[in-house]
């Protein structure tokens, strides 16, 4: 899957923070917040960028990323397999962006 998150700070701001709203209200399991899908949302695409990014020199490891996101979930820490799942999925297939 590919996708571009092109134009403004403030535009790919509404997509991520709309993404996060629409994820929370179809997986009414997810007992997460908005914000914190947000922040997860962001965290990956980071963790991408970082793992994968061509002028990135040393690469986040996977316990750095998840003390990365250490309480940043309204408070409180993530579940721990979760972030390691995301960790493992990323660095085994990396997010293509379009062009």
């Amino acid at each position: 899957m590919q996708f571009t998150l092109t134009g403004e700070s403030q535009e790919r701001e509404r997509v991520l923070s709309h993404f996060s709203r629409r994820y929370v209200e179809c997986n009414p399991e997810v007992t997460l917040t908005d914000d914190a899908v947000h922040g997860l949302v962001c965290a990956v695409m980071l963790l991408n960028t970082d793992l994968h990014g061509q002028n990135i020199g040393k690469k986040m490891t996977m316990s750095e990323f998840v003390e990365n996101l250490s309480g940043m979930n309204e408070g409180w820490d993530y579940q721990r397999d979760m972030l390691k799942q995301l960790y493992h999925n990323v660095k085994a297939a990396p997010l293509q962006w379009a062009t």
